[in-house]
């Protein structure tokens, strides 16, 4: 017959090292999304110009008539939609997202893409951004239909 004197002392040792991993686990994840976080922190700073002049040219129907402005205009949609997945597959920390009110200027900027005129060559007015380049920006239009992430840590 075989000695179980040992097996508490392997049960609490096998179920310490599980827990002590995932702890480890938790917080490698945790920190991870801070450093995004700070990440998107700082080229968020390094963008606000160009958020700031596309921001302008949305509400221009003349401004976005080229191909340059309509250009820079979706180049900042295409970094917010990155700021948009980070922050909704919790992927960096939504905490200093929502602080610099990330989240909030995607979907305002989205729906003001959404909503942007362009003039036409004939004087009158049309989407500069139509839906197949709208449909583009899943995750903008998953913040634009009230999705948030789960927060689980």
């Amino acid at each position: 017959m075989a000695d179980l004197g040992a097996l508490p002392l392997l049960i609490t040792a096998f179920t310490g090292g599980a827990a002590g991993a995932v702890i480890t686990a938790i917080a490698t994840s945790r920190r991870s999304q801070r450093d995004l976080g700070i990440k998107l922190a700082e080229k968020y700073i390094e963008m606000f110009d160009k958020i700031a002049e596309a921001k302008t040219m949305l509400r221009d129907p003349n401004a976005l008539d080229t191909a340059a402005n309509r250009n820079a205009v979706a180049n900042v949609a295409n970094w917010l939609e990155i700021v948009a997945s980070c922050y909704l597959n919790e992927l960096a920390d939504s905490e200093i997202l929502r602080s610099l009110g990330l989240p909030q200027l995607a979907l305002r900027f989205y729906r003001e893409m959404s909503e942007a005129m362009c003039a036409t060559e004939n004087g009158s007015t049309s989407l500069a951004f139509g839906p197949d380049r709208l449909v583009e920006l899943k995750h903008l239009n998953r913040l634009a239909q009230g999705e948030a992430p789960r927060c689980s840590i």
